[in-house]
């Protein structure tokens, strides 16, 4: 078996923990918008938002017209701020990773509001290689997407794992040669990266 040089993590319920329908009640509820207003535009939209066919703009806008609640956006981003959660524990495990000469990637299914307060948090400091859908307008679990980010860290799918908390991401990832491993939580986390001889 070929030596692990690379790991690859999601974003969201990984590295960090968003609970957009949380995001979409209070926002809905700071600008006095129906919370079925809020829900049914990123319904309709969030396959477009996530591969950047769409802006956050256009949403902002949408939502302007349905409220007289001046500076929508702002709110927006602290309801964000207010809801996120940091897994601080497996950041430090990554820190440790690299320090160890491990290549680092990212590979989400994002929007562009999200990858503003992963910005903000420092999410994305760790990592070698940092590929978002919106910004490559392409997504999980489409095998290009993940080929893209073995790519740019240099390294063979036998050399590299993927770590995601989605079963079909996870899957995707192991059809092109990764190992894949589904994310339950850090310590089942750290068990099955060390089967695979990682520390």
């Amino acid at each position: 078996m070929p030596t692990v040089r690379a790991l690859v993590f999601d974003v969201d319920k990984v590295l960090s923990d968003m609970h957009w329908l949380k995001v979409y009640d209070a926002f809905a509820a700071r600008v006095h918008i129906p919370r079925s207003v809020v829900h049914g535009y990123h319904k309709q939209h969030l396959g477009a938002l996530l591969i950047g066919e769409t802006s956050f703009e256009k949403f902002v806008e949408q939502m302007q017209q349905h409220t007289t609640v001046p500076d929508i956006q702002k709110i927006w981003f602290e309801v964000m701020s207010d809801i996120v959660r940091v897994n601080d524990d497996l950041l430090r495990f990554v820190e440790t990773l690299h320090a160890n000469g491990y290549r680092l990637g990212i590979l989400s299914n994002t929007v562009e509001s999200k990858i503003a307060i992963d910005k903000k948090l420092g999410l994305y400091e760790p990592f070698d290689v940092v590929c978002l859908s919106c910004r490559e307008g392409v997504k999980k679990p489409d095998a290009s997407f993940y080929q893209t980010c073995l790519k740019r860290l240099d390294v063979v799918p036998e050399e590299s794992v993927f770590i995601d908390d989605q079963e079909l991401h996870v899957a995707a990832a192991r059809e092109i040669g990764m190992h894949g491993i589904l994310f339950l939580d850090n310590n089942s986390l750290r068990l099955e990266l060390e089967k695979l001889g990682v520390r």
